[in-house]
């Protein structure tokens, strides 16, 4: 689901205990930080038809849902089978808005073109509910960086929280009970002063 104003619902959370970095890119001020991967089958690649990505643990230790409260969860790699639902779920393109407001939103595609991180979101007592959490990276991010000195991290094994960045990162989430795209949003918007 778009949540049409280019937020981002997922970065929201403190990052305790995560080592933040920050990288001037051009004249737009992109941070992340690196998680902490580990667990049994974290790091195992998976492909499918026009997309990439890894199954990892992550730091995350909240879900913040659609309406805005927080639940307390254990991140956990996720079955295989929930990122194929999730591919499968997920549209072609998505609208990125950018630039003042009322300009018109460019349409990307999000099949090709970027590497998925997976991590499976489970809730701390409650209703025992679970989340897939999806983070996106663009390739030319993690594989053909302008600046190695400054690339991320190696994204198969540390989960990558991109501040900013433009329509080169976004962040998803899908509600594993019902298989609905809860949350998606680009990063920043493109065009914007950051300070």
């Amino acid at each position: 689901m778009s949540t049409g104003d280019g937020t981002r619902r997922w970065g929201r959370r403190p990052i305790g205990g995560v080592v933040a970095l920050a990288v001037v890119t051009g004249a737009a001020l992109t941070g992340y930080a690196l998680g902490t991967g580990g667990g049994d089958g974290s790091g195992t690649v998976v492909e499918g038809d026009g997309w990439r990505g890894v199954l990892l643990e992550s730091y995350h230790s909240s879900v913040t849902l659609p309406d805005g409260t927080s639940v307390d969860a254990e991140s956990g790699v996720p079955d295989e089978a929930d990122v194929e639902r999730f591919e499968e779920a997920l549209p072609p393109t998505e609208e990125y808005p950018h630039g003042p407001e009322g300009s018109e939103a460019e349409a990307i595609g999000l099949d090709e073109g970027y590497v998925r991180q997976y991590t499976e979101m489970s809730e701390v007592g409650g209703e025992g509910r679970h989340w897939l959490l999806v983070g996106a990276l663009c390739e030319d991010f993690v594989e053909e960086p302008d600046e190695p000195e400054l690339s991320a991290p190696d994204w198969t094994e540390e989960w990558v929280v991109v501040q900013d960045g433009g329509s080169c990162f976004w962040n998803a989430s899908m509600d594993l009970a019902t298989g609905e795209i809860v949350d998606f949003s680009f990063n920043g918007a493109r065009g914007e002063a950051t300070g």
